[in-house]
C-alpha cells in the first residue's frame, strides 16, 4: 500500500524536524545558551550564542547572551562589543542586564562605564565596594538614587527592603 502525503504536510514535517523544542526553536536558542552558562560550559554557551547572532543579527537578546558568555570566558573585548551592540539594538531591561553578575569583572572598565552612561543617563553607580575576585567577589553598589544592590556570585539583592 502506498502512502500519500500532501506537499504541505511534508514541508511541515521537515520544518519541525529541525527544532529541539526550546523556546528559541533551535538547539541554540536562549534557553540552550542559558543552560550552558548555568552548567558552566561557557565555551559551548558562546558557540551557541554566536550561532544565534549569525542567524538573527538584529536580535538584541541574542547579543546580550553572547556578551554574558564571552564575559564568563574572559573575552572582555568581545563581551563589551556584544553588550554594546545589545544595548544599541534596543535591549529590554537594560538596567537589569547591566547588573548581571556575568559582567562583574567588566564593571571597572571605562568601556563598560561608557555603555552604562549612554544606556542609563543619570543612573550611574556613584559608590562601589568590592571584596574578593571572580566567583568569590561580593560587591555593594549605591546608585545615584541611593538604591543599594548587593551582589555575591550569581545572587543579586536589592538592599532597599
Amino acid at each position: 500500500m502506498r502512502s500519500r502525503f500532501s506537499p504541505a504536510a511534508v514541508l511541515l514535517l521537515v520544518a519541525c524536524s529541525g527544532t529541539s523544542g526550546s523556546p528559541g526553536g533551535t538547539a541554540d536558542g536562549p534557553s540552550a545558551v542559558r543552560a550552558a552558562i548555568v552548567a558552566r560550559n561557557y565555551g559551548q554557551a558562546a558557540d551557541l550564542a554566536r550561532a544565534r547572532v549569525e542567524r538573527t543579527p538584529h536580535d538584541a537578546a541574542a547579543r546580550f547572551e553572547l556578551a554574558r558568555a564571552e564575559s564568563l570566558l574572559g573575552n572582555d573585548g568581545a563581551a563589551l562589543d556584544a553588550l554594546d551592540a545589545a544595548v544599541r539594538g534596543g535591549l529590554v531591561d537594560v538596567a537589569g542586564a547591566l547588573a548581571d553578575p556575568a559582567f562583574e569583572r567588566l564593571r571597572a572598565s571605562d568601556r563598560f562605564a561608557a555603555i552604562e552612561a549612554r544606556a542609563l543617563p543619570g543612573r550611574r553607580a556613584v559608590q562601589r565596594l568590592t571584596a574578593g575576585e571572580g566567583r568569590d567577589a561580593v560587591s555593594i553598589t549605591t546608585d545615584a538614587d541611593g538604591r543599594e544592590m548587593i551582589r555575591a556570585g550569581d545572587v543579586t539583592l536589592d538592599g532597599n527592603f
